[in-house]
């Protein structure tokens, strides 16, 4: 789990870093993306959740209140390193260099995928370990990318549930959220 926060925290750094040097940047991005790339066979061969259910099928269930993908693990370390894979694809997808291609079999899909992943990891996994400073700021980076307004209710509705839970001040984050989707719409 810790290479796993490195890894978030220098995908972090490379996507708000200023640096004018375009070779450095692609350079740093490509040597990421290769570990990102390595984190996502490490997830598929190591760390499994014990209940998958894509967003797509959970919307159409009576049974299923969400239409978020259904994600669960049993325990903090593989709920943590799969939420954190998530946000460092999402960053990464976020300041990849102009001059590379998509690739086509790569673990980055879209910003929305990843986002909608980060947020059904945490929705699905309501326990003590869900709430963490870190993965609220995660939560709220990603919220910014939910384009459906389903998803974006059950968000607020799950920040609003964790503000009153924890006694944490959220609501200007919150707001500023709200406020981000209806310039959007």
């Amino acid at each position: 789990m810790q290479d796993a926060i490195i890894l978030c925290a220098e995908t972090v750094n490379l996507n708000f870093s200023h640096t004018t040097q375009h070779i450095a940047k692609k350079e740093a991005w490509l040597k990421l993306h290769s570990a990102v790339e390595d984190w996502q066979m490490y997830l598929i061969t190591g760390v499994q959740p014990i209940l998958t259910i894509n967003g797509v099928k959970a919307a159409e269930s009576e049974h299923i209140s969400t239409s978020f993908p259904v994600v669960i693990y049993t325990n903090r370390p593989p709920f943590y390193t799969s939420f954190l894979f998530h946000l460092s694809c999402l960053l990464l997808l976020q300041c990849r260099p102009h001059s590379l291609r998509r690739a086509k079999n790569t673990c980055l899909k879209t910003v929305p995928y990843h986002a909608v992943h980060l947020c059904g990891v945490s929705k699905s996994n309501r326990l003590a370990y869900s709430w963490d400073p870190i993965l609220i700021a995660g939560l709220l980076y990603a919220g910014k990318y939910l384009s459906y307004c389903r998803q974006q209710i059950e968000l607020l509705q799950q920040l609003e549930a964790l503000a009153e839970l924890t006694g944490w001040k959220m609501r200007k984050e919150i707001k500023r959220l709200q406020e981000l989707w209806k310039a959007s719409q």
